[in-house]
């Protein structure tokens, strides 16, 4: 029993794991990023800000 339960765990956190990183429509740009390596300056800004300050800056 202790199997099935581990796999029943296993199993939802997969499900989990790819709704956030396919499905989620937060993740629609970080998807998209993958496929043509581009993102928005204001997804930049807003999930990686000091590395756009960086290159905002000139600075590499």
């Amino acid at each position: 029993i202790i199997h099935d339960i581990a796999f029943l765990l296993a199993f939802l956190m997969l499900l989990v794991h790819v709704y956030l990183g396919v499905l989620h429509p937060r993740m629609n740009e970080s998807l998209r990023s993958m496929w043509d390596g581009k993102i928005s300056r204001t997804y930049a800004k807003n999930h990686y800000g000091k590395w756009y300050e960086e290159i905002s800056a000139g600075k590499e």
